[in-house]
């Protein structure tokens, strides 16, 4: 390569001396240049281009009409901030950040989490793990993390419901006594964009709920 660059820089000033007695010679030595790829530099790598940004809307209901309404804590900026901080966190491997954003035994339901993979067939493979403490679902994104994939949110629908303390709550039911029993809770159906360092990207889709006074996810499946 050294030699390669002594050539380049003797035929420039072979360029240079001779340009006044023959005009063309800089832009044949540009074209030259263009051609060759000396001194340019290679295509940008799209994966480290920004992710688009993230759409966060709310669903109108019984509750929220309008996003005026949505509870303290959970208007549709914190709602977006609250998903960044905690999968930037775990994109970056800071765990204290990424469990900032994760409720604690017992308001914690489960965080349901599948590889970040595809199967051959182009699917996101269906295999499911159900997490029920911080620590495990910090060792998931680590893993993920570690094997070169990041996520981030593309879309959020956000919707306000009851504190889910009794049956027929579904996933968002919470326990109906202690510290965060009576908190007011939102939930969101979400998207998020996977990226892999080999350059596959797909998405992956799933629900969560959040607290909105503690600014953690006391539930989120499927992303």
């Amino acid at each position: 390569m050294a030699a390669a660059e002594r050539a380049h820089h003797l035929y420039s000033t072979r360029l240079s001396l001779n340009a006044r007695s023959h005009p063309i010679l800089p832009a044949l030595a540009t074209l030259l240049l263009a051609l060759t790829g000396c001194g340019a530099e290679g295509p940008a790598d799209p994966r480290q281009a920004d992710p688009p940004p993230a759409r966060v809307r709310l669903i109108a209901g019984d509750r929220a009409r309008s996003a005026s309404e949505l509870p303290p804590g959970c208007s549709l900026a914190e709602v977006k901030e609250a998903f960044t901080e905690m999968l930037s966190g775990a994109d970056a491997g800071d765990r204290s950040r990424t469990l900032s954003r994760i409720a604690a035994p017992p308001e914690l339901t489960a965080f349901v989490l599948g590889p970040a993979s595809r199967s051959p067939t182009g699917d996101a493979a269906d295999e499911r793990t159900r997490y029920r403490r911080p620590d495990g679902i910090w060792r998931y994104f680590a893993r993920q993390s570690s094997r070169g994939y990041s996520r981030h949110l593309l879309d959020a629908q956000v919707d306000e419901i009851s504190p889910g303390t009794g049956k027929g709550a579904g996933p968002f039911r919470r326990p109906a006594t202690g510290p965060a029993a009576d908190d007011p809770v939102v939930a969101i159906g979400f998207t998020v964009g996977v990226a892999g360092d080999d350059g596959s990207e797909f998405t992956l889709s799933g629900k969560a709920g959040l607290n909105c006074t503690s600014g953690r996810f006391y539930f989120y499946g499927g992303g």
